[in-house]
């Protein structure tokens, strides 16, 4: 089951990774969001997203990148600077079909 769970973890860094190198796409202010660097990049935000569960951000935060944020809304700001195009790519190309993996019998 680990070879499985590492296989499919490292296609979805791999498509969040694709993903980023054309994030002027997916982004609402081409050119002026994520443009700077930050400590919550493109990437790491939508990871953020993906990877959260039902903690409160804050917490959330700590977990994912064991960082006390200055400010919670931090995440909000960079969260709200994706469009949804980018959750639906990644998506789209992240589907079990697509993956060519077969998910362990139980």
């Amino acid at each position: 089951m680990a070879g499985f769970e590492e296989s499919y973890r490292n296609i979805l860094i791999s498509n969040l990774n694709d993903l980023e190198k054309e994030a002027e796409r997916f982004v609402v202010s081409p050119g002026r969001d994520f443009s700077r660097r930050r400590k919550l990049p493109f990437a790491e935000t939508m990871k953020a997203v993906l990877y959260m569960e039902v903690n409160s951000l804050n917490k959330e935060l700590c977990d994912l990148y064991n960082l006390q944020p200055d400010n919670p809304f931090i995440f909000v700001q960079q969260r709200g600077k994706i469009r949804h195009e980018a959750f639906r790519r990644f998506n789209d190309e992240t589907s079990v079909n697509d993956l060519n993996l077969s998910p362990p019998c139980s």
